[in-house]
């Protein structure tokens, strides 16, 4: 049996881990989301992924590729973003998770309030793609509702 002191030992190490993580947007949003939207943080992650790599990929090219070519996506033709974010929402739908906001319970006039909460986030000066205002991550949300 693992002592009290080992316990929390382990819990100050994942909390520094966590603390000094680059989680930019992604999990900006969940971490504000599954509060808000009375879900569970898994939850929050398998909505939000789909959306946040269709905003996000653009941004990183050489990332992309690599996602495609770990999904068996030929990345010939166009950056295979749509068909990255399609692939995990499909994944996503095919273990029972929800990838749109509303079906998560979270009401379209919660949006302006969870945009403003994601914003103040630290994280999202690490975000591949800069995030100058509420209002770019309002529209986000909006295509996730």
């Amino acid at each position: 049996m693992v002592s009290g002191r080992w316990i929390e030992y382990g819990a100050w190490l994942a909390g520094a881990a966590i603390v000094n993580a680059r989680t930019a947007l992604h999990h900006a949003i969940c971490h504000k989301l599954a509060p808000l939207a009375g879900i569970s943080h898994g939850q929050a992650n398998a909505a939000m992924l789909p959306h946040v790599l269709r905003f996000n990929l653009p941004y990183c090219p050489r990332e992309t590729l690599q996602m495609a070519q770990a999904l068996g996506i030929d990345a010939k033709d166009e950056p295979p973003v749509g068909a990255i974010a399609t692939q995990l929402s499909d994944l996503a739908q095919s273990a029972g998770l929800h990838t749109r906001l509303r079906a998560l319970g979270l009401a379209r006039a919660q949006l302006d309030e969870l945009a403003q909460r994601v914003f103040a986030e630290p994280g999202l000066a690490f975000n591949p793609r800069p995030i100058e205002s509420v209002d770019a991550i309002r529209d986000l949300l909006d295509t996730a509702w």
